[in-house]
């Protein structure tokens, strides 16, 4: 009797996501994009799964994929410079995606899946705010092609 061995897992989107994101030069590098948190820390970044995709299936099994990520980011915003030096960040990082989106440099996926579009679906706004920081969010989309998931047989 043969018995189906699961295939290994696979890198999740957020990590390719976080990968390629880091390759934006406003990020130092000395900076990490965290997975579903942003740090206490002015500066902090963050990746995190918006609920809800749009997936086609086809008739193989395989499908493409519209999945939705939030970008966080904790800015100090102690003063109105500070708060301007922010917008402007946050304006060039979407033109950025824009351009890596145009450019078609985009995210490498695990598994065999494709990624054939990033961009951004919510401009960045303001989610919270001190009298010293400011968390804003910005909404990504990205758009994949999945193979449909096969299980290896074994005697």
């Amino acid at each position: 009797m043969s018995e189906a061995t699961p295939v290994a897992p696979l890198a999740s989107i957020s990590s390719a996501l976080i990968t390629w994101i880091s390759g934006y030069s406003g990020i130092a590098s000395t900076d990490s994009v965290s997975t579903d948190q942003v740090g206490d820390e002015a500066t902090s970044l963050g990746m995190f799964k918006a609920p809800g995709r749009n997936e086609t299936v086809f008739t193989d099994g395989s499908r493409d994929v519209t999945a939705h990520y939030i970008f966080r980011t904790r800015r100090d915003a102690t003063q109105d410079d500070m708060r301007v030096d922010n917008q402007e960040w946050l304006e060039a990082l979407e033109t950025w995606v824009r351009e890596q989106n145009l450019s078609r440099s985009w995210p490498s996926l695990s598994g065999g899946r494709i990624c054939y579009s990033v961009g951004v679906s919510d401009s960045s706004y303001l989610l919270t705010a001190t009298e010293a920081e400011i968390v804003y969010q910005i909404g990504f989309e990205i758009t994949y092609f999945e193979p449909k998931t096969l299980t290896v047989e074994t005697e």
